[in-house]
């Protein structure tokens, strides 16, 4: 099967209460048959008790989406304050107005959450909407809606990234649960494409103020411009990051199965603190994230445009955390390009 993912929103106040008595809580099928007593024949026959649900209002984009929806698919349930903590696969799909009624109740207008689906496992996950955007493809200003059936163009990105849907569940999944798939070897999960270089000119922006300078004019260039600098220190076995883990850039260390990981920070006189805050914050994340899945790290750096204000303090403090702290002008010194000595 290709890749084929859904993301359906649970935030709000109505929105909860539903999460609570359908989502967090399997529904008994014989509560399901006093209602709707075609869909728990339906799910009786493939052996289901209870079982999971949500449901759309209909609605052009929802209607389509949800058209598109089949079992064996999978959808990631967005929480609201940008958490994703659940990945749940899709077992069934009925439209029913009185059961949704009963489950769910109706909106001021009337209408209910009648186009409902069904799952046979759920995954707790620790996604957060960063890490969907960048495994999607998405731009900083998206957001989930309703039910969204993302584009082919960001479902061929998560596959591009991942290898398979099922490779991309298993890495979001916190669960002990399996599921048939190969298992990533760590270099793939770590290390995304070759680099192909620093970009001549920043991507164009949707939002009229970016929060990250990393993202936007100069901050951009002069992020790519550090990250190419490192890319020839380190030679071949320099890679981009893969959203997986969310880091800048790796590189392996030969005959070891570790690897290096890096998080690269643009920085100017007035943002240097807040954004070698930020980054320091980013590469321990990235390190755990990598750790918990098996992989070795053997070094970790936070890596600056150019030297900061008090780079002495910058590199202590991330000294006490196992980071190296470096920039362009030291990079002989500090970065370890993994090969032979």
């Amino acid at each position: 099967m290709a890749a084929e993912i859904f993301v359906f929103a649970a935030a709000g106040t109505d929105a909860r209460a539903h999460y609570e008595r359908t989502i967090l809580s399997p529904v008994p099928v014989e509560e399901i048959a006093r209602h709707d007593p075609g869909i728990a024949a339906e799910l009786s026959a493939a052996k289901h008790d209870s079982i999971r649900c949500w449901g759309s209002i209909p609605g052009p984009g929802n209607l389509r989406n949800w058209t598109r929806m089949q079992p064996g698919h999978w959808a990631m349930l967005y929480a609201g304050e940008g958490r994703f903590p659940y990945l749940l696969r899709v077992a069934y799909k009925a439209r029913s107005r009185a059961l949704a009624e009963h489950l769910w109740g109706g909106n001021p207008e009337g209408r209910t959450w009648e186009l409902t689906y069904f799952f046979d496992e759920v995954r707790e996950a620790s996604l957060g909407i960063d890490d969907v955007r960048a495994s999607l493809g998405y731009n900083e200003d998206w957001w989930p809606q309703g039910l969204q059936y993302p584009t082919p163009d960001h479902q061929a990105a998560l596959l591009a990234k991942f290898g398979s849907l099922a490779a991309f569940v298993e890495l979001a999944s916190d669960g002990e649960q399996p599921i048939e798939v190969d298992e990533p070897e760590a270099g793939a999960l770590l290390l995304g494409g070759p680099f192909k270089g620093a970009p001549s000119t920043p991507p164009k922006q949707r939002q009229s103020r970016p929060s990250d300078p990393d993202v936007a004019g100069r901050g951009y260039l002069a992020h790519e411009e550090t990250v190419a600098g490192l890319a020839k220190h380190v030679g071949a076995g320099f890679r981009k990051g893969t959203p997986g883990i969310n880091h800048d850039g790796g590189w392996p260390h030969d005959g070891s199965g570790a690897f290096s990981i890096c998080e690269v920070k643009s920085i100017n006189s007035r943002n240097e603190v807040g954004q070698l805050q930020k980054g320091l914050g980013q590469v321990l994340h990235n390190r755990f994230k990598a750790e918990r899945h098996g992989i070795e790290v053997a070094a970790a750096y936070l890596i600056a445009e150019k030297e900061p204000a008090n780079s002495e303090l910058w590199q202590a403090v991330a000294a006490e955390h196992g980071v190296v702290f470096s920039w362009p002008e030291r990079f002989e010194l500090d970065v370890d390009t993994g090969g032979p000595a």
